[in-house]
């Protein structure tokens, strides 16, 4: 998940902070200001999970250029190695990495790592989630990390939040309307929404929360296609107000569909497109105008050994259509992070 989050004006109408989605009319993007920018054009993707690899949760970390379509470079290590996590943080400065799975005990993590995205080297120990747990997904909003539920060894409905611009522990912030089991998570700087996913199985359930505060999940609709954990892509109100949903499980099997929402707007999820092919436990960040999907695994009959891939894939959020090859990554994995940050 995505990543770019910017703080906006307050939107009118909207209950419990000046707003929320409600299925308002909207006076048009000119009504928003951006004060605080929460992206950039420096794609960066943490850790990932391969097969028949000792811990299997890897502590890779990669950058590269958005705008350019940039080959991936290595930035430097995480902490702990991780995979099969769904999201990533950041606030421009600083981009945060948290939750996540090896096999080292306990195998379900609570790390949050950060690093500054405009320099290289490893990444820095920030806090502790409350509990630990994989496939949760990060999403920064009104410069708030919010943490999705995730898997902690059964699906939970709890939601952490922590303040990017300080280190510590994560805070409970409340829950979900359902148990989630696998997620991803995008925000417009007011309202952070999360696909609430399945392990084993699949949901179309989102919830959305205002970022300035903090209270329990409210529905937000259903995504156009049943699924399990997805990432997210997103875009701020001077751009689209979307956040796209990659593609991930879907009954049983792997789907390239993608779906997108209006943040603003409570309401169903609409079709997008397809992605290169089908996978799953893709990452998604972005640069408010191109959308990227990185890494993913194609699954198959048997999951241990399935083929992992490096690719870095594109979509313009404004537009909807089908996505595009970019470039590729150092390394192959699925469930990495990914965030974005300044470059300088």
């Amino acid at each position: 998940m995505l990543n770019i989050y910017p703080k906006l004006a307050p939107m009118a109408g909207l209950p419990g902070y000046g707003g929320g989605p409600t299925g308002l009319g909207l006076a048009g993007a000119a009504g928003y200001v951006i004060t605080t920018n929460a992206w950039g054009d420096r794609g960066m993707s943490f850790g990932g999970y391969i097969d028949n690899v000792g811990n299997k949760g890897m502590d890779w970390m990669d950058y590269w250029e958005i705008s350019s379509c940039g080959g991936a470079a290595d930035f430097g290590n995480l902490v702990e190695g991780r995979g099969n996590a769904s999201g990533g943080g950041s606030n421009a400065a600083r981009c945060v990495f948290s939750g996540g799975y090896n096999t080292s005990s306990p195998d379900r993590k609570n790390n949050i790592d950060y690093v500054n995205p405009a320099s290289t080297g490893n990444a820095s120990d920030f806090g502790d989630l409350q509990t630990g747990r994989s496939g949760c997904g990060d999403a920064a909003c009104d410069g708030r990390n919010i943490t999705s539920p995730g898997y902690n060894g059964g699906g939970n409905s709890n939601m952490d939040y922590f303040s990017i611009a300080s280190t510590g522990n994560a805070s409970d912030f409340g829950d979900t309307s359902q148990t989630d089991t696998g997620s991803g998570a995008g925000g417009n700087g007011e309202t952070w929404v999360t696909v609430l996913g399945a392990t084993g199985s699949t949901s179309n359930g989102m919830d959305y929360v205002i970022a300035a505060t903090t209270g329990n999940g409210t529905d937000f609709g259903d995504l156009a296609h049943v699924r399990g954990a997805a990432g997210g892509m997103t875009s701020d109100l001077n751009g689209s107000d979307r956040c796209v949903w990659t593609h991930d499980i879907v009954s049983g099997g792997y789907s390239d569909a993608m779906d997108y929402i209006t943040m603003s707007t409570a309401a169903n999820a609409t079709d997008f497109g397809d992605g290169t092919a089908a996978y799953r436990q893709v990452g998604g960040t972005s640069n408010n105008v191109k959308g990227q999907l990185v890494g993913g695994n194609a699954g198959c009959a048997n999951s241990s050994g399935c083929p992992n891939y490096n690719y870095i894939r594109q979509i313009t959020i404004d537009t909807t259509g089908n996505a595009s090859n970019c470039s590729g990554l150092t390394n192959s994995g699925m469930g990495q992070g990914a965030a974005s940050g300044n470059a300088s």
